[in-house]
Order: structure tokens, then sequence, then C-alpha cells
């Protein structure tokens, strides 16, 4: 029985897909006959040569001639669907890897876009939330304002920090930055603790959206007398009425940044919030007699629970906004003291940029509670010390120059620095004193030349003109 085309169940691309049905023996009529093109095209010559050599045989074979004859015109179909089925499947084969190709492109493509697209959605609920003020919460009625969040890329994503130095290590291990695209610090969609004191500008939400940096756009100042928001008439030390100007100036600069401007009382809740509620250092801080030290605590605590830029309202900018000069991917910001201090190599804390929680901070507020627990000495300025100290504990020389900026103060020389001008230069070597910002490169960011951004003492502060004499009555030193 000659085989036959049968259409198949299903279909590819369209069409029916062809198969052969081959014929079945005649003994054993329900098994079929299975032979592959190679063996069809055997027997098509087997049964030419028999057709062959029967012609010319001298008997009468006409009918074994005919049967022979249309055995062999069925095995030259079968063969040539054979040939046809093999090409379809070659043909379908093709066009399977072409769709799994296609279908590949496509998937790829749109994890990429939908990723991107994820990074500007983020960015504009952002934007919109810092456009409005947060509610007040139920122990107080202050305004929170929402810290700004600018979206990064998946693998920069921060990771909560539960052991801040293992935790910070590995965060550092898989940072990869670009200049496109910025970071997020988890706590900076947190709002500012309602217990400072906030200032904003009118054109703050505006300006918030130029952001690029992971340090949060706050300003941390910390003194007995709110000087944003006490009038000047009621200011009566020269020295108070000179800082408050300075202070003004500062957030005039940053008007993109938000303020806390942090009392005692405010102190004592950065404290707690910072090492917990039953935190020893809150009684010290109170007991503590001098200003500087408690200054050195409430800053710690302040950036720790918030982040961003800390200034002593005696530093002095120079019309600079600090956002242009600080790395966007820079975590830690702070400068080293000038080479003739009595304390070289330690940290001229009077500037601090950092994210929030950072385990440096965490660690120069635990130093601070080791020592009034009298587990370690100093002799000298102790936030001088204990942020050099909870830096060289925590950061690793392989990171510094991925992670931190460490800036230098130097004196002023006209022939080294001829492009620095000041309205006036005190006596005292305190008052000559800049912080400059060297060159560098990190991560997708270089700035070339060295820039000037702060003078250590503005003018008519206690060592630069006002009260022109330190605690001994020295003038000479500061």
């Amino acid at each position: 029985m000659a085989p036959f085309i049968s259409p198949s169940s299903g279909r590819s691309s369209g069409r029916y897909r062809r198969r052969i049905i081959p014929p079945t023996s005649s003994s054993s009529p329900d098994q079929p006959i299975i032979y592959s093109s190679s063996a069809v095209a055997a027997a098509e010559l087997a049964a030419s040569s028999i057709v062959s050599s029967d012609s010319n045989s001298n008997g009468n074979k006409t009918v074994a001639n005919a049967s022979v004859s249309t055995v062999v015109q069925n095995l030259r179909a079968s063969r040539a669907r054979l040939l046809q089925r093999n090409s379809y499947q070659v043909r379908e084969e093709r066009w399977l890897k072409v769709k799994l190709i296609c279908l590949g492109v496509i998937f790829v493509t749109g994890l990429f876009w939908i990723g991107r697209g994820g990074n500007s959605c983020n960015l504009k609920a952002v934007r919109g939330n810092s456009s409005t003020g947060g509610n007040s919460g139920a122990s107080n009625n202050r305004k929170k304002l929402q810290l700004l969040s600018v979206p990064m890329p998946p693998n920069k994503q921060h990771i909560k920090i539960n052991d801040e130095k293992a935790s910070y290590e590995q965060h550092v291990g898989k940072k990869q930055l670009s200049p496109d695209n910025s970071s997020v610090v988890n706590n900076s969609r947190k709002s500012l603790p309602s217990s400072s004191h906030v200032e904003t500008t009118n054109n703050s939400n505006v300006q918030q959206q130029h952001h690029h940096h992971i340090i949060p756009p706050v300003l941390t100042f910390t003194y007995h007398t709110n000087l944003l928001t006490t009038p000047q008439s009621q200011l009566t030390d020269s020295e108070d009425i000179a800082l408050s100007l300075n202070v003004r100036e500062i957030t005039k600069l940053h008007s993109e940044s938000q303020v806390r401007f942090l009392n005692d009382d405010d102190c004592r809740t950065s404290i707690q919030a910072a090492l917990g509620s039953n935190t020893n250092l809150t009684t010290y801080f109170t007991n503590e007699k001098h200003g500087m030290y408690k200054a050195d605590i409430c800053r710690g605590a302040a950036l720790y629970e918030t982040g961003g830029l800390y200034f002593d309202i005696d530093v002095e900018t120079r019309n600079i906004p600090l956002w242009d000069v600080i790395a966007p991917h820079t975590e830690f910001v702070t400068t080293l003291v000038h080479k003739d201090s009595n304390h070289v190599g330690s940290f001229f804390q009077a500037f601090i940029g950092v994210i929030p929680k950072h385990p440096v901070i965490k660690r120069y507020l635990e130093l601070f509670v080791e020592y009034y627990e009298g587990k370690i000495e100093v002799k000298g300025p102790l936030g001088v010390y204990f942020l050099r100290m909870a830096y060289d504990e925590i950061i690793k020389k392989e990171d510094q120059d991925n992670t931190t900026e460490l800036w230098q103060e130097e004196r002023y020389s006209p022939r080294e620095f001829p492009e620095i001008h000041r309205s006036r230069w005190g006596t005292r070597r305190a008052c000559q004193m800049m912080v400059v910002a060297p060159p560098k490169k990190m991560l997708g960011f270089e700035r070339k030349k060295r820039i000037v951004p702060l003078f250590s003492h503005a003018n008519g502060s206690r060592m630069c003109g006002g009260k022109d004499t330190n605690r001994n009555g020295n003038s000479d030193t500061a």
C-alpha cells in the first residue's frame, strides 16, 4: 500500500504541517513499516535494477514487471515526501530559534527600560514630596519638612546599618558610581526631628530638585541662642550680632537646604535618638561645664540622626556653596588641622558633612561615653581627637578615596593664594586660617584644582577681630 499525506492537528506559521503515514506491511497490517530516506532510496535502486534485468530477459514477465514498476513509483513518491518532511522540520527549527532570539532581545530591552522608568518615577515622587511639608506628630505640633531623596541605581542601594562597621564595609564594597546618577540614603526620606527649629527659604523646593549628593541637604548649627529666629535688635553682644550675620549668609548661600538650629533641649533629644533613651551620654552632656564639649556631643548626635552639613557658627563661607565643592557620592567630609597646630593629624571638626547613621559618627559618640566612664583618657580638645580616632577605627585605607574627603586647614599666604581676597584679616593666626579642598578624582567626579570654600573663623568672631583674646589672654596663638 502506498503511503499517504494527512493534515496535522497543529499549525505552524499559519500552515498545516504535513507528515508521512507509512504503509502497513502485508504480514502485519497493524505494524507500520518504518524507513528513512536513505532506506527508501536503496529500495528504489534495487527495484529499478530488477525492472532493468527483467526487461532484458526472454520470458513472459509482463505482469511481474508492471508490479515492480508500481513499487518503484511508490518508493520514489515516498522518498520525495520524506525529503519534503525533513525540509519542513529544518525550517521550523530555524523559525523557532529566530523567535527565541527575538523574545530574548525584547525581554532584556524591557528590563532596561523598566529600570530607567522606575528611577524617573521615584524622582518625580520625591520631588512631589519635597514640595509639601509633613504632618505634625502626636506629641507636638511643629512642622516636619521632608528631606530630599534622590534615587540611585539598584546596585547602589544603601543597606540598613545594624552592625555599623560591618554593614558599612559591605556597602562600600558594592558601590559603583556614575556622574549621571544620584544616590539615595534610606533615612533621607524621613522628616527632620521636630525637636529642632527648622528654617527654609521660599525657593528651597525648586532648588532641591538640583541636589545630587547622597549627603542630605540639611544645615546644622548649635548655640545657646537661635541666631536665625532672634531679632538682631535683641542681641546685646557684639559677637552674637556678627555671628548672626554669618549664619544668615551661610543659610542664604545654601538656600536649597533645610536648617536645624539646636539648643540644649534639642541636643538631648538628638542624643537619645542616636544612642537610645537609656544612654548615659544625655546625663554627661547635661553635667558638662565646657560649652565646646557640649557642642562636640550635640553636633555628633544631630549628624547621626539626620546627616547633612554641620558648621560652627563662626565658620565663614567664601560665597561658594559647599554642594559645588563636595563630590556627589562623598559620605563623609571634614578638615585636617593646620600643620602648625598642637594636634597635627586630628580633625578640625568645625565643619563636617556626612550621611545619616554613619558608623564613624556612631563611634565618635561612643568614645565620649567611654571617656566620661573613665575607660579612655585624652588631654586636649575631645571632639578633635575623638572624630579622628573614630575615623581611623572605621574607615579602611582602601575605602578612603572612594567614600571620604579630607580637606586641609592652611594659613593664608598672598604668594601661595593670590586669588584669595578678604575684606579684613585679623592679627591672630586663627583668623588667617582657611579650609582648602585639594584636587580630587573619585568615582565619576573630578575636582581639577584646589578650592578654598571656607575661612576657619568669621570676622567679628571671638578669634577674628571680635573679642580677640583666648581664655589665657594670649592674642598671639590660637
